[in-house]
């Protein structure tokens, strides 16, 4: 990069101001070659202005924020291009205009309104100001400018032509071509297929080289001198055998080109590697390794490319880069991209202890995708992205994991889209599997869905939701915040197959949360978030810290559905969420709580119990309550030793059991199914000892006997039965009705008092028996005014309309 003058005034803030060049380039991998540059990077949008030698799937020009591409008619590479940049945004609204070879051609957006401000930053040549005075982005134009000319006016259409016409400067030569050495083309002594070129040391004008050429094959041995670039290019393939190789600068492997580190060969180059374009990269057997170690040098597979590109890693090998990213399919525009990072019998290293670096596979336009088989992978100081973009992204891309051990300092990120105001995205994650004894820990947050419903802030969510599947023996540890769905995103997480999902950590596990959470966000017709957990089949989703909540539908403006399926198991201290939209379904797993509390679940989603289904209620020893009410066809199973106190009234209409501890249903409260009273090894407890209480059910199915108290004259237990199925028992079990001796004279020395025992919203087709009635008492059956019939003891039978 060379700095020139400082931007005068006229070419900043928003005024009108055109720039010509005569450019020419090879380089089809920067997304932002920057022939010249003025204005900072520094925290706003179009506050800079960088024009680009662009091909179709880089960036025409670049405003920080704001980026255009050519929808058509790109400039040609290899070759000399004339580009004409026009800018009237201040004057007419009209914006960019760009020219090449004399033609208009189109951009993607529309640019106009620049902030560009007056603050003595040079213009720069060949790269891009960063934030910090007179500092240097990595946006580098590699290729060659014949002239550049800088107006603080407008050109036309005409005037562009007319100095496309004009030609290339006299200085320079209509017909100036670079050195064929410098741009990669291949002569005598470029191609290590000539055993008299490499092998004798000879090396190219720019001490780069490159293999080129369909059936082209070339090996690197310990003869090979060493020198800067290296391109394999157009099909051919390079080996690396047995030695260590130290390019002193950047790889570039495309066009369908092939190369393979093997038997315990070396890339160690001092900057980045790239594949595009088809390209392929085999890093294979023990001792084999990929090493990129330089500061900000990232590994780059198949960014802004359409053909699918390959890393494959393999049979003992290990890839490792230590102080930058590495990238599967990353864009930071809205160009293609496609890559594979494949890992079997790996390792993987990303980033050390001082300078983080992250593994993001799909960002922003691209298809990506992850697989290890027994592998491990280590992110020491970053996190890991999943189709990600950091504003209106379509990045599709998957994860696979099968017996692998990954490790994440940061967090794991999901069908994301960054938290900046007014963006949606639909980045769609798929397929996500961590699976077959895998193992991985993420130590910051865990994030599955944010943003990714919608291509804009004011449409409508679509039905994308990336979906994780955590499978066969396999485990997630969170460390941090676990979010499933999150501003405004869908996902779905599935844990089964004796899998298991581990929250530590002071942080919640939250199943929708933060919805509406972006500022101005327009007429978004559906501005929730819709999260979904399902467990089931031995499947576990366990949260270990008393301070965690799980949480569903975290607020009003969240979805939040937890289904825990047949064989399924959730451990929890408590279940909050204060918004309505989604549910707790039991599909018939378990639930089971880790502390004893009188608000065990509280979230405000309905509590939905499946047809044919239990809700299996684990208390283990603790003693819990649950102030909500179970809603659906199905029923509830209170497990453990210690006491579970239904402290509402349910509708389900399942059967209830218990088969072990105590179940309480305290006064007002009640299930809508059938109550089986267990015989042994278990208890039910109608209301509060020593207190008349009203206890609503579906039946009655007593294996053992159940005490209806009698407290004071016409003061008593009763029992509603919301059907008419009525009572039935077994063994002789009854209906006692449970007195002090000493009482039995103040409670029946009355005969004009009665006892309500039951209501019921018909004469019970399986009537109670009552047990431990007093001399000359009966249980009748009354109409109730109000609708129903009443179960009544009564001394008298003036108008006693059925005797039991």
């Amino acid at each position: 990069a060379m700095h020139g003058p400082s931007a005068p005034e006229g070419i900043v803030s928003n005024n009108t101001w055109a720039a010509a060049m005569w450019v020419w380039s090879g380089n089809r991998a920067n997304h932002e070659p920057t022939v010249v540059c003025w204005g900072m990077r520094k925290g706003l949008n179009r506050q800079n202005c960088s024009l680009n030698h662009a091909s179709t799937e880089s960036r025409a020009a670049s405003f920080f924020g704001l980026d255009p591409k050519y929808s058509s008619g790109a400039p040609a590479l290899d070759s000399w291009q004339h580009i004409v940049f026009s800018y009237d945004g201040a004057t007419t609204g009209q914006g960019l205009t760009v020219y090449v070879n004399g033609e208009q051609r189109q951009l993607d957006l529309h640019v106009n309104t620049l902030i560009i401000p007056h603050d003595g930053q040079t213009i720069l040549l060949g790269n891009q100001h960063n934030s910090s005075p007179y500092g240097v982005e990595s946006r580098p134009y590699e290729g060659f400018l014949g002239e550049l000319m800088l107006f603080d006016n407008t050109l036309t259409q005409a005037e562009a032509a007319l100095l496309y016409t004009n030609g290339m400067p006299t200085y320079v030569g209509a017909s100036a071509l670079p050195d064929a050495d410098q741009v990669f083309e291949s002569l005598v002594h470029d191609n290590w297929t000539d055993a008299e070129g490499w092998r004798n040391g000879h090396v190219p004008y720019n001490n780069s080289a490159l293999v080129t050429g369909a059936g082209v094959a070339a090996a690197v041995d310990s003869a090979v001198p060493s020198f800067k670039n290296l391109r394999v290019d157009q099909g051919a393939a390079l080996t690396v055998e047995g030695v260590s190789f130290r390019p002193d600068g950047a790889v570039a492997v495309s066009n369908s080109a092939a190369m393979h580190i093997i038997a315990g060969g070396l890339l160690d180059p001092a900057g980045q590697v790239y594949l595009g374009n088809g390209a392929t990269l085999d890093v294979a057997g023990a001792g084999s390794k990929l090493f990129v170690q330089a500061i900000n040098n990232s590994v780059r597979v198949g960014n802004n490319t359409l053909t699918p590109s390959l890393l494959n890693v393999a049979d003992g090998a290990e890839l490792e880069v230590r102080n930058s990213t590495l990238q599967v399919s990353y864009n930071s525009d809205a160009a293609p991209g496609h890559g594979t990072l494949a890992l079997s019998n790996a390792t993987l290293t990303v980033g050390s202890t001082t300078i983080g670096g992250s593994l993001v596979v799909g960002h922003q336009s691209g298809e990506g995708l992850l697989t290890a088989y027994d592998s491990v992978i280590t992110v020491v100081n970053g996190s890991v992205q999943v189709a990600s973009s950091w504003n209106n992204g379509t990045a599709h891309a998957g994860l696979v994991l099968d017996n692998t051990l990954l490790t994440i300092a940061g967090g794991l990120r999901l069908g994301y889209c960054e938290n900046e105001m007014y963006y949606r995205s639909l980045n769609v994650a798929s397929p996500i599997h961590i699976r077959n004894k895998s193992s991985v820990t993420v130590n910051s947050e865990f994030i599955l869905g944010n943003r990714n419903a919608a291509s804009d802030f004011n449409q409508a969510m679509t039905p994308n939701a990336p979906s994780v599947m955590v499978l066969d023996d396999a485990t997630l540890t969170l460390n941090n915040w676990g979010s499933v769905a999150r501003q405004n995103g869908l996902g779905t997480l599935i844990i089964t197959n004796n899998a298991q999902v581990i929250k530590k950590g002071q942080h919640h596990f939250r199943i929708g949360t933060d919805g509406n959470a972006t500022t101005g966000q327009g007429a978004n017709t559906n501005p929730f978030t819709e999260g979904r957990v399902i467990i089931s089949a031995g499947g576990l989703l366990d949260v270990q810290a008393p301070t965690n909540e799980l949480r569903i539908a975290t607020a009003a403006t969240d979805n939040g559905v937890l289904t825990i399926g047949e064989g399924g198991l959730v451990k929890a201290f408590t279940v909050t969420g204060a918004g309505t939209r989604g549910a707790l379904e039991f599909d018939g797993g378990t639930l089971q709580a880790r502390a004893s509390t009188n608000a065990f679940i509280t979230c405000a989603v309905p509590l939905t119990v499946n047809a044919g289904k239990q809700a299996h209620l684990d208390t283990q020893a603790f003693d819990i309550a649950i102030p909500r009410p179970f809603g659906g066809p199905g029923g509830l199973h209170k497990l453990g030793s210690g006491s579970l106190t239904l402290a509402a009234l349910s509708t389900n209409t399942g059967p209830v059991t218990v088969e072990a501890g105590t179940l309480i249903i305290p006064d007002g409260c009640g299930v809508g199914g059938l109550l089986t009273i267990p015989a042994t090894g278990a208890s039910v407890q109608l209301g509060t000892l020593q207190a008349a209480d009203t206890v609503t059910v579906g039946g009655l199915y007593l294996q053992g006997d159940l005490t209806l108290e009698l407290i004071a004259p016409g003061v008593c237990d009763r029992v509603v039965f919301t059907a008419a199925a009525g009572v039935t028992s077994e063994q002789d079990a009854r209906l006692l009705l449970g007195f002090e001796p000493e009482q039995e004279n103040v409670l029946f020395s009355d005969p004009s008092v009665k006892y309500m025992l039951a209501h019921a919203p018909a004469e019970l087709a399986a009537p109670p028996v009552f047990a431990n009635l007093p001399a000359g008492w009966f249980v009748a059956v009354l109409t109730d005014p109000e609708g129903g019939v009443n179960y009544v003891l009564s001394g008298k039978l003036g108008s006693l309309l059925f005797l039991k």
